[in-house]
């Protein structure tokens, strides 16, 4: 289990890699424009990725899958997680 870097592409993809050897294991596609913010939250198996194409998209990790997708009505730069239930 080594350490994981994922980075947002402006072709509209995110790729995970090895933060150990710089290995690429997986390239997630399925946005259609540049991926502005990605968070990483590999002790559950999870990233979440989000996009100027309105999209916030949940990514599993093992699967190396998307497990879902949120629109949103305006362009999303940033995206962030709290422990803090409603």
């Amino acid at each position: 289990n080594s350490p994981l870097i994922l980075a947002g592409g402006v072709e509209g993809s995110a790729t995970l890699a090895s933060a150990s050897n710089g290995k690429v294991l997986h390239r997630y596609k399925g946005h259609t424009k540049s991926v502005e913010s990605v968070l990483l939250m590999s002790k559950f198996g999870y990233a979440v990725t989000a996009s100027f194409d309105y999209q916030i998209r949940i990514l599993d990790l093992k699967a190396h899958s998307n497990r879902s997708t949120f629109r949103h009505l305006v362009v999303i730069a940033r995206v962030s997680l709290s422990n803090k239930v409603l």
